[in-house]
């Protein structure tokens, strides 16, 4: 087997362990509370003016959703 082989080998194992633990460590991720992700949200929409309730209540319900709870 030439020596690129085995290099390229083990770079792709490499690679694809490497994918592997970056994904595991998001799982493992602290679940956001609900208090502290409506928090989070009412920061987010506190720029959109007050006068446009339907898109302030549609971004914070998407905000909402990215932290998986339903408003």
């Amino acid at each position: 087997m030439p020596k690129s082989n085995i290099v390229f080998a083990f770079s792709a194992v490499a690679l694809i362990a490497s994918v592997g633990i970056a994904s595991a460590q998001q799982q493992q991720k602290k679940k956001v509370t609900k208090e502290e992700a409506w928090s989070l949200c009412t920061a987010e929409v506190s720029v959109i003016p007050s006068d446009q309730h339907s898109q302030r209540y549609a971004r914070g319900a998407a905000c909402m959703k990215k932290y998986g709870f339903k408003i």
